[in-house]
């Protein structure tokens, strides 16, 4: 089988430890007249890539030098969700490096191989092969479980951004950067050191962040529910919380079938400093291909060759 793009946790990295210091400039208003011009007046207003469902394309883009917070319940989906959504940065040649401090590396990469075929059980060797070779230059993870100091972290950010051109960072998850649950402070300046390399380098930051526990998982998580400094959602610029639809897995369990209708998932923005939507996405869960839908009728698909059609070229 093809071996996956692997980043080695003993890769020098002492170029990349000292971020540059970067010089603010006060200029008069008229200055920016073609720059604004661009954002209002062309397609840089909607820059930036895209979910991978075709409803919500106009919705939400992850733009470069940005920093998307990603938080939810313990077992509500968030790293298959995650994993769909990294399967389509792909698909837009938008290259992502994994840093799944919680998970091997091999683990991550078979979810998403099982979960970009759609076949479930009947997975073949061939598929594994053909999504890792298809895969390339844009899928990357870095080789390393447990903690990671916060200085290595920023330092990956850096290199995969310089030597790899990658579009797309992934932090899975906060409780594994070195940092105490109860240390306030140093979290918040954690994450103003994330908007501040993401700014630099033109990498888009994604961190997952749980939240926290709430006696009744049928309340949906928003952004006052970040288990940690309250600080961090209003220093990043995007969050979006993650929710699966317990109460309907247990009506369901009972014979109740009522909300059968019901989504099995919702995405929830509830911030988007660059953009104007801000609300809720259902999707459907199909159990053994592990694969989100945007519609109950729809069935599960190979990942690689839908996502063309549901994400045009930027």
């Amino acid at each position: 089988m093809t071996n996956p793009n692997w980043i080695p946790d003993d890769l020098d990295l002492s170029e990349y430890m000292q971020s540059s210091e970067m010089r603010q400039k006060v200029r008069a208003a008229n200055e920016f007249h073609d720059d604004v011009c661009e954002y209002l007046f062309t397609e840089a207003s909607k820059a930036g890539d895209r979910l991978p469902w075709r409803k919500t394309a106009d919705l939400i883009r992850f733009r470069s030098g940005e920093v998307t917070l990603w938080t939810g319940m313990n077992g509500h989906g968030k790293s298959l969700v995650m994993g769909q959504v990294i399967t389509g940065f792909a698909h837009q040649r938008s290259g992502t490096c994994i840093a799944s401090l919680e998970m091997l590396p091999k683990i991550t990469l078979a979810r998403m191989v099982k979960q970009s075929a759609g076949t479930g059980d009947a997975l073949s060797r061939e598929y594994a092969t053909a999504y890792l070779r298809w895969a390339g230059s844009n899928l990357w993870l870095y080789d390393h479980v447990g903690h990671a100091k916060r200085e290595k972290i920023m330092a990956l950010i850096r290199y995969t951004a310089d030597k790899l051109k990658l579009k797309h960072f992934v932090i899975d998850s906060l409780m594994k950067c070195g940092i105490g649950l109860e240390d306030y402070d140093a979290q918040a300046a954690f994450v103003s050191e994330l908007c501040d390399v993401a700014r630099d380098t033109g990498m888009h930051v994604h961190l997952v962040a749980h939240s926290k526990k709430q006696l009744d998982e049928s309340k949906h998580p928003g952004k006052m529910d970040i288990k940690g400094s309250g600080t961090i959602g209003d220093l990043v610029h995007n969050i979006i919380s993650v929710w699966r639809n317990k109460p309907k897995e247990r009506k369901l369990s009972e014979g109740d079938n009522s909300s059968s209708g019901e989504p099995d998932q919702l995405l929830i923005c509830d911030k988007q400093r660059n953009g104007d939507w801000e609300g809720k996405i259902s999707l459907w869960y199909h159990p053994s291909s592990r694969q989100y839908m945007e519609a109950i009728s729809e069935q599960p698909h190979d990942l690689k060759e839908i996502l063309p059609r549901a994400n045009p070229s930027k």
